[in-house]
């Protein structure tokens, strides 16, 4: 199994083109969930190419000055631990990692996605807009005003257990 992106991005084969790792990038956004903006898929298209295509140092060297600078100018939210966001939230009051309370146990939503490629951005999607009808008809709330970067934390966190 895979770990993390980087290990994804070290499985690929040699030889791919900026063409062909920027396409990487947005399989990445699209079917992974990656958080990036389509003008950072292409930055990140263009320094995956600088640095595993075999460029030398040099051409590659403008490629990451620019990426250091896109992520020194964006504004990072602070993200806390997942169970400081999951006891601030109340989510505790209705799911529990081992056992059903009112919604899913954390377990049993991890095992229902596992070896899905878009659990990720569906459990996102879930935790951001709520509903019901998934796991039984008490609905869940919608979460509209968390960061991105929460999001993705708790359902990492949700997808782990």
């Amino acid at each position: 199994m895979i770990a993390s992106a980087a290990d994804y991005i070290e499985y690929q084969p040699p030889g791919f083109d900026q063409k062909r790792w920027t396409g990487l990038a947005r399989k990445m956004k699209e079917s992974y969930g990656a958080p990036l903006s389509e003008s950072e898929v292409g930055l990140v298209g263009e320094y995956l190419a600088a640095t595993y295509s075999g460029q030398p140092a040099a051409e590659s060297k403008p490629v990451i000055k620019a990426i250091e600078l896109a992520a020194n100018t964006v504004d990072q939210p602070k993200v806390a631990d997942a169970k400081a966001l999951l006891d601030q939230n109340g989510c505790l009051g209705c799911h529990a990692i081992d056992r059903q309370v009112v919604g899913p146990a954390y377990h049993d939503v991890a095992m229902h996605y596992k070896g899905n490629a878009q659990a990720i951005s569906q459990v996102i999607d879930h935790i951001s807009h709520g509903g019901s009808g998934r796991w039984g008809a008490i609905p869940m709330p919608p979460f509209p005003g968390w960061q991105p970067a929460e999001l993705k934390q708790l359902a990492d966190f949700v997808l782990a257990q």
